[in-house]
């Protein structure tokens, strides 16, 4: 099967690549520069120079592909997050197009942000949208999958957690060590009993590959593996990590005191909590190898680097 993968030497791109490599696909994968399209190479696949704004690349690539799993997004703040989200409805728009009828699988990455405060019980795929919540913008990039669903596309949804996790990588971890060691204490926002969900990055890209093969058209899955982290034990393990105490404040002190990007101290004030089991009994997702985050933060791929 060929495949054409965004965002293939990324921190989640990377994993899916692996696995199907050594499924023995053939990988096409979009990469910016050369050094990635090196990186590509050596693991066995193909480099597409290229980015998500590259839209005709991205049509034609989706176009000569036997599926789709799409793993690209802007999360490096270079531009607002609203945009983000148009720069990826555009990104999803052309490819899908170019397999309308063709019965395909595409599988796009979201983010159970979308669903914004859960209360602190799991929720389901069902769970209402807050269109309140800022990340609530994203809902627009999971409607163009459903649009293309309905136009001969087998396209399905990751919805994945705020902490994927894993090998040392991530975006919120990193983020918390480096806060913890830049301010002298790693902060959570009060109360501290506010629980989300995560998810191993290896356990995921499993998950992809499951979805590009068995998902039905129009689905979506959340992609996590466990529910037991509160923003106060997660602080503890990153204090733990870089050395350092802990300390609860205020949301608006976060913001005042600049601890984190707003948006993100937007999200360590939820509970957002999701439950898997739509993907495991569907898709056969399973054999969770990886599930203790706090672990691996104080003892494990983190602390290794640390």
């Amino acid at each position: 099967m060929k495949v054409f993968v965004t965002g293939a030497t990324g921190y989640c791109g990377a994993p899916v690549v692996k696995l199907l490599l050594a499924e023995g696909h053939h990988v096409v994968g979009l990469v910016r520069s050369e050094a990635s399209a090196e990186r590509l190479r050596k693991a066995g696949g193909e480099p597409l120079t290229g980015t998500v704004d590259d839209l005709d690349v991205l049509a034609k690539a989706a176009a000569a592909a036997d599926g789709v799993i799409h793993t690209a997004f802007r999360h490096d703040g270079s531009v607002p997050y609203t945009d983000a989200c148009k720069i990826d409805c555009a990104a999803i728009k052309a490819m899908t197009d170019a397999m309308a009828g063709t019965d395909k699988p595409f599988v796009m990455s979201s983010g159970t942000g979308v669903v914004g405060e859960t209360g602190p019980q799991p929720v389901t795929e069902e769970f209402p949208i807050d269109p309140e919540h800022a990340l609530a913008t994203r809902v627009s990039t999971e409607r163009a999958a459903v649009v293309a669903a309905g136009r001969g596309v087998r396209a399905s949804v990751l919805r994945l957690p705020m902490y994927v996790w894993g090998n040392n990588g991530s975006y919120f971890i990193p983020l918390n060590i480096a806060a913890a060691k830049q301010h002298g204490k790693a902060h959570y926002i009060l109360p501290g009993s506010q629980q989300t969900s995560g998810v191993h990055v290896d356990d995921l890209a499993r998950l992809y590959v499951l979805a590009l093969k068995h998902a039905p058209a129009g689905t979506v899955y959340f992609a996590t593996t466990s529910n037991n982290s509160s923003a106060r034990s997660i602080a503890e393990a990153c204090a733990s990590n870089a050395g350092v105490g802990t300390e609860g404040i205020s949301y608006e002190d976060a913001i005042a005191q600049k601890i984190w990007p707003d948006w993100v101290a937007s999200l360590y004030v939820l509970n957002n909590r999701a439950d898997s089991t739509k993907a495991e009994k569907m898709l056969g997702w399973g054999d969770f190898k990886n599930t203790d985050m706090l672990a691996d933060i104080v003892s494990g791929s983190y602390a290794a680097k640390a």
